[in-house]
């Protein structure tokens, strides 16, 4: 069986043979089982053979019959797969209390059942061994709180001396390795979440080092962009800083909620709510359950597109529109009549030229979205005046009805 056609695993599959000029061979064999067979999964490689007590190596295992998410166990305890196929499942080794050969096994689910994978490794042992002389040690990290682009030295045994084969990561985010000696790693992290998290470093092959290790990402906010917006809010501001996590994230504008769009580690963009005066105020950032520094933003009338007029007053839809203010020639001007739109032709700094949409007939407020300023005032009003496009019928009769 070539195992590059990935034949199914465990089906029951009858066995024929044919001879060329001559045809089918009569099957004399009388059991129905024993007339074909079933392939199981094997396992014929694991590497490394060796690592570290304290977990965390790559183990890679190949073979074939991988399918369907498949249970890796080593020494009684789950090597928690990271990737597979039919020909190859690779994951991270447990840690283990003492040194010494672990056995290896593969489990793979098939409809409900679950089939052994059989050892065929070139000794027929599928063990795995860990061992002290392949375990590194971490005995010291400076610094323990990070901030963003905070380098980070990590002091220990056995790390080697290639970049290519340390990994660090903090809260799940990989660090840019800088050096390594066999006694330090050198490291810089672009932001790393919010509050406490665990130190993980990995050594190609070998895995963790052994002693545990915890640092605390910062609370900082370093910008606010723009730093000034309408007074009417709908400014879209991005708050920089670090350590902002997703789905955990709220920030108050002068006590308003701030309607947030997209979180990263490095920043948050939101939407100001409306103030309906000009003013500084401060911006409160929470995350992961802490609280950040508040930082200046400032509602200014300077950055406030301003109706202060609507040519005509009243028309029908199709009708081009002059819109006189003040802080209208903004990238991308939007004009609304009332939820509709107001399809605009040309802007300057005062006026908008744009064709009014259809809407219902009747009093609408008029407003304008200027991207990086935000909403304008909605106090000006056109009137969608009535049409008539037709009458039907356009004739009748008269019916009089006397009463007595």
């Amino acid at each position: 069986m070539d195992a590059a056609a990935e034949p199914d695993i465990a089906t029951y599959m009858p066995v024929s043979v044919t001879v060329k000029n001559r045809g089918h061979a009569v099957v004399s064999i009388k059991s129905d089982v024993d007339k074909g067979f079933a392939v199981i999964p094997n396992i014929e490689t694991i590497s490394p053979a060796a690592g570290s007590k304290a977990g965390g190596a790559l183990l890679t295992i190949t073979g074939s019959g991988f399918v369907a998410e498949p249970y890796v166990d080593v020494g009684g305890f789950p090597c928690d797969v990271q990737e597979y196929s039919y020909g190859e499942v690779t994951c991270l080794t447990p840690a283990a209390s003492r040194q010494g050969e672990k056995d290896v096994t593969v489990t793979v689910p098939v409809n409900g059942n679950l089939i052994p994978a059989n050892c065929e490794t070139s000794t027929n042992d599928c063990v795995y061994m860990y061992a002290t002389l392949w375990t590194p040690t971490l005995s010291a990290v400076t610094p323990t709180t990070l901030g963003a682009g905070t380098t980070l030295t990590i002091t220990g045994t056995k790390f080697g001396n290639s970049t290519l084969d340390i990994t660090v990561l903090v809260g799940g985010e990989s660090a840019t390795i800088d050096s390594v000696t066999d006694t330090e790693i050198v490291a810089t992290f672009t932001n790393v979440p919010v509050g406490s998290n665990d130190l993980i470093v990995r050594v190609s092959t070998y895995g963790q080092p052994e002693g545990a290790s915890t640092v605390t990402g910062e609370a900082t906010v370093d910008t606010v962009t723009p730093a000034t917006g309408s007074i009417y809010g709908q400014t879209t501001i991005t708050v920089a800083g670090n350590g902002f996590i997703e789905g955990d994230t709220t920030i108050l504008v002068d006590g308003s909620a701030c309607e947030v769009e997209s979180v990263t580690l490095a920043e948050v963009v939101c939407v100001t709510p409306s103030k309906g005066s000009a003013g500084t105020v401060d911006i409160a950032v929470t995350s992961g359950g802490m609280s950040y520094p508040t930082i200046s933003y400032e509602y200014s009338t300077g950055a406030t597109p301003t109706i202060t007029a609507v040519t005509p007053t009243s028309a029908l839809a199709g009708t081009t529109l002059t819109i006189t203010g003040t802080n209208l020639g903004g990238a991308n001007p939007n004009v609304t009549l009332g939820g509709a739109d107001c399809f605009v032709d040309s802007s300057t700094s005062t006026s908008i030229i744009c064709i009014a949409g259809n809407h219902a007939t009747g009093a609408v407020p008029v407003t304008v979205f200027i991207d990086g300023m935000g909403m304008s005032n909605d106090d000006v009003e056109f009137e969608y005046e009535l049409s008539l496009d037709s009458i039907a019928p356009t004739s009748g009769k008269i019916a009089f009805v006397l009463c007595f």
